[in-house]
């Protein structure tokens, strides 16, 4: 069954792989996927979890990723795909374990944990998905019923939706706003609990059953995102995998988060975060967090 997943390039952020792709393009999105080499080292993350030792496993799992390591979203599984690394089962290391868990992003770039929230609040997060998904077609009663043509279009083949307002629906602001992701944030830059972060609007990634249907094949667009001159930030996706009726079937059910100190933005940067909540649109990861910059949203009407 296709899946929605993160491909990256291990220690790709601190092995000069950076330094050399980025020159003196300080700014925005540096296109990686010409790069053979680079291409040949990158795996698929499977972090199903089916696959945990016992069975059960994990209801939800934070991954994130140094803004230094070359990385890309792809769907596993498509027979057309033109770009298919091999599939790698990374350790999931569980939210207390912070001293493993932050060496490990910082040998690799890049760390999956699991369980940042607990089993309750993924329930919790599924049944605002469906108030917010119901907004948009009242004659939704399930998750299971979801399919493409009830969400937004994405702007770019794939399953992150910039429309309709859901970046800022119930769904979004219960998962960016929870304790559990703030704290995985503080530990990542080394902060004291309660410390003051800024934090992105950005996307969610909603994949239902047989979305994956209406991607072209998978093709290689490795890549790095802006990378601001006051230190190490991190990008992230909070992952659910939640237990009700049908959702197992989802190719994904996920938000792109990100957060920094707050020193780090810039002065127009909590303006352009506060206009992008009052207009409904999303902010980028990165260049969100510390400049304000945001997503462009596709005009084109829903399928």
């Amino acid at each position: 069954r296709p899946f929605r997943t993160l491909v990256v390039v291990p220690r790709s952020h601190n092995d000069g792989t950076f330094e050399r792709l980025q020159g003196s393009n300080v700014h925005g999105r540096v296109n990686c996927c010409r790069d053979a080499a680079l291409a040949r080292r990158a795996v698929q993350l499977d972090l199903r979890p089916s696959l945990s030792p016992g069975g059960g496993g994990h209801s939800s799992v934070f991954v994130a990723w140094d803004s230094r390591l070359v990385h890309q979203g792809h769907t596993h599984g498509l027979a057309s795909n033109l770009f298919d690394p091999p599939l790698h089962r990374p350790p999931i290391f569980a939210a207390a374990d912070g001293d493993r868990w932050r060496e490990h992003v910082a040998e690799e770039g890049y760390v999956a944990i699991a369980d940042v929230i607990p089993a309750e609040d993924v329930d919790e997060a599924a049944r605002l998905l469906l108030c917010d998904l119901k907004r948009l077609n009242p004659e939704l009663s399930s998750l299971n019923e979801v399919r493409e043509h009830h969400l937004p279009r994405s702007g770019a083949a794939n399953d992150l939706r910039t429309g309709a307002g859901l970046c800022h629906g119930e769904f979004a602001w219960f998962l960016r706003a929870h304790p559990g992701v703030a704290r995985v944030f503080e530990r990542l830059f080394g902060l004291p609990p309660g410390a003051p972060l800024v934090g992105s609007v950005d996307v969610v990634a909603l994949a239902p059953p047989g979305s994956s249907e209406s991607l072209s094949s998978g093709k290689n667009w490795l890549h790095l995102d802006y990378s601001p001159p006051q230190g190490r930030i991190w990008q992230a996706t909070l992952q659910l995998f939640p237990k009700g009726p049908g959702t197992e079937h989802w190719e994904r059910i996920a938000i792109m988060v990100c957060k920094a100190p707050a020193a780090w933005a810039a002065p127009t940067a909590e303006a352009a975060l506060l206009a992008s909540c009052v207009a409904g649109l999303p902010s980028r990861a990165t260049a969100g967090v510390t400049l304000g910059k945001l997503h462009r949203v596709s005009r084109t009407p829903p399928a």
